[in-house]
């Protein structure tokens, strides 16, 4: 498996780890700031730790969703015939909710949900008396998954704001999806078609089966 992530000095690293029977094994990290472009290169990259493991050793590889990593992830099929791969899952559904995000409407709602949070964080008598009443859950989360930040902190602003609710409960299949993804208590490939096909008939289902309305959120589960 292969994590890509940018580190605060703004270096590419590539995490290189091993799922087995017994668990996963962290192998190396790899400053990739001059290779991640050029899907050859990356081939190559991958074609070295696949050579160090043992190809026999090796069935299936999982890679981001970038379209230079899906290139590479081809041209590893092709010289390993019994190597398969698929783009990560999480990073898929962590740019589904992206692209949302991106949508005019969310954009705008997301903005004022800001506005919203801030004021109420930087007021602490306000922010007391909120905390004091029945049922108050805290609105910010830190720890939250990059971009399924937004849908949480509305998920936590609804009770003031209806519009607020429509977008939770749009994605909310998506997010109990990457829920599960992101966990290691169980292998979750299983519930990835079976979370999308449910997610793809809630949006349309919670819009009332107007395509005018679920358009938008469908062609982006599509896309990705």
């Amino acid at each position: 498996m292969a994590d890509s992530w940018t580190d605060v000095r703004q270096r590419i690293l590539i995490n290189f780890l091993v799922h087995y029977t017994k668990g996963i094994v962290f192998m190396k990290s790899v400053d990739a700031l001059d290779l991640v472009k050029d899907a050859k290169i990356l081939f190559q990259l991958f074609g070295e730790m696949i050579e160090w493991i043992g190809p026999k050793n090796v069935i299936y590889v999982v890679i981001d969703n970038a379209a230079n990593y899906i290139a590479c992830g081809r041209l590893i099929h092709e010289k390993y015939k019994h190597i398969y791969w698929s783009p990560c899952a999480a990073h898929c559904l962590i740019l589904i909710l992206k692209d949302i995000v991106s949508l005019p409407y969310v954009l705008d709602l997301a903005s004022k949900a800001s506005k919203i949070t801030i004021f109420m964080y930087n007021h602490t008598v306000l922010l007391s008396w909120l905390r004091k009443r029945q049922g108050w859950r805290e609105i910010l989360c830190p720890g939250a998954i990059r971009f399924a930040t937004t849908f949480i902190t509305l998920q936590g602003i609804h009770k003031f704001w209806n519009e607020c609710y429509d977008i939770v409960a749009l994605v909310g299949p998506l997010i109990w999806l990457l829920r599960i993804v992101y966990g290691d208590k169980k292998p979750s490939l299983g519930y990835v078609y079976e979370g999308m096909i449910r997610a793809k008939h809630g949006i349309k289902s919670f819009c009332n089966n107007n395509p005018h309305k679920y358009k938008p959120y469908i062609d982006i589960l599509k896309a990705r």
